[in-house]
């Protein structure tokens, strides 16, 4: 068992929905594994942010050549 806390959470159906579908397209077993997932990554955007870096989305077509490359903004 974890020595975590309980917190829940009450989502609108948008984002219940969103949750669900996030769920289906991943290997997540839970919607609340997605949360975790999430808070996880903001966690890494927001320390690369401190330290002045930035995260990017790359696309490369099949030579590995950059095709569309764009940068990842928090409010």
């Amino acid at each position: 068992m974890s020595s975590g806390s309980l917190t829940t959470f009450k989502f609108d159906a948008a984002i219940t929905e969103t949750l669900e579908q996030i769920k289906e397209m991943t290997s997540a077993s839970s919607k609340a594994e997605v949360v975790r997932r999430a808070i996880a990554l903001l966690k890494v955007v927001e320390d690369a942010n401190s330290r002045g870096e930035k995260i990017l989305l790359r696309q490369e077509d099949a030579d590995g050549q950059v095709v569309r490359e764009r940068e990842i903004v928090m409010p």
